[in-house]
């Protein structure tokens, strides 16, 4: 079930236990749309099965470009890899129904949303999906299963979505043109504004969709859970994830930067009880994102175990 990794990395995962759902959507039929994301979940992908060697039944990619749209306006056709709000939900919960047998590692990339992912078919009377229905997903998976789930997120607050963070609700799906950068770069910014007709949906979905037994979305008294997964996030919450472009292909920047740090040649001969989250995120803003206007950021009360496997670091 997929290429056996090199001796130095089979301590950091098991390929045949790894299980990753990435998320890219570009186009959107009522949002301004982004250019980038679908190439950050592609890169991914190849990262995944190159570097990890993760088996390609093992990933389920859900995207949607520009050009897709046209093809997607039928609201009787979801096609199950269209990133739609059904299918982004059902996806996540139906993970653990896959294998239960190699069902121990997760990952979980999504590129254009923040503290609500924004599906695909957002508007219209379908809600963002809020940022605690995800946590209530993740908890559910990690309690049902044991699995060890890592959400890569890059999106403007991208640390707030899995915690329900308080405040403003901003999206991101949308790319401001910011003008020339150096090298015949363009940068930009993923944001967008919340769905006002819809943002009570949002708030009351945990309970409609899985009738659960928790306080009301809204309540002070909730409170994340940050056992069931460790969150890479691309900034800090008062930040903004930027994409940037070079010779006609977009990309975000943290993406493009966490991808070369885990491909590079330092990380890969670090020593072992160095290859934490906190450790990962540390290279990449040190080496990677220094200067910009974005900070990274690893979140998770096991950011600091080996990254993947979640297993303690050596001593």
């Amino acid at each position: 079930m997929g290429t056996t990794p090199p001796k130095d990395q089979q301590y950091v995962y098991r390929p045949p236990q790894f299980w990753a759902v990435l998320i890219g959507i570009d186009g959107y039929l009522h949002t301004p749309q982004l250019s980038g994301c679908v190439s950050d979940a592609n890169e991914m992908e190849r990262y995944l099965i190159d570097t990890l060697h993760v088996p390609g039944n093992h990933i389920q990619c859900l995207s949607r470009d520009d050009s897709q749209i046209a093809v997607r306006v039928d609201p009787n056709s979801d096609p199950s890899d269209d990133p739609t709000r059904n299918n982004i939900i059902q996806t996540l919960r139906n993970l653990p129904a896959k294998n239960d047998n190699y069902y121990k590692e997760e990952t979980i990339e999504s590129y254009g949303c923040s503290q609500a992912l924004c599906p695909s078919d957002r508007g219209q009377g379908t809600a963002d999906i809020g940022d605690r229905l995800i946590n209530d997903i993740l908890s559910k998976i990690s309690k049902d299963t044991g699995a060890h789930i890592t959400v890569i997120l890059d999106c403007s607050h991208s640390s707030g979505i899995t915690q329900g963070m308080p405040g403003a609700i901003p999206r991101n799906a949308n790319r401001i043109e910011q003008g020339e950068a150096d090298s015949g770069n363009t940068e930009g910014q993923r944001h967008a504004s919340p769905l006002l007709s819809t943002l009570e949906a949002m708030f009351d979905s945990p309970v409609d969709t899985k009738g659960g037994n928790f306080p009301d979305r809204k309540s002070e008294k909730w409170v994340p859970n940050m056992k069931s997964h460790v969150l890479l996030a691309a900034c800090q919450g008062y930040q903004q994830a930027k994409e940037i472009k070079k010779e006609d292909v977009s990309r975000g920047v943290f993406t493009k930067a966490l991808i070369e740090v885990l491909e590079s040649k330092e990380w890969k001969e670090n020593e072992l009880k160095e290859k934490t989250y906190d450790a990962l995120i540390g290279q990449l803003n040190a080496h990677k994102l220094e200067g910009k206007t974005q900070t990274s950021i690893a979140i998770g009360e096991r950011k600091n175990t080996q990254l993947w496997s979640q297993e303690p670091v050596k001593q």
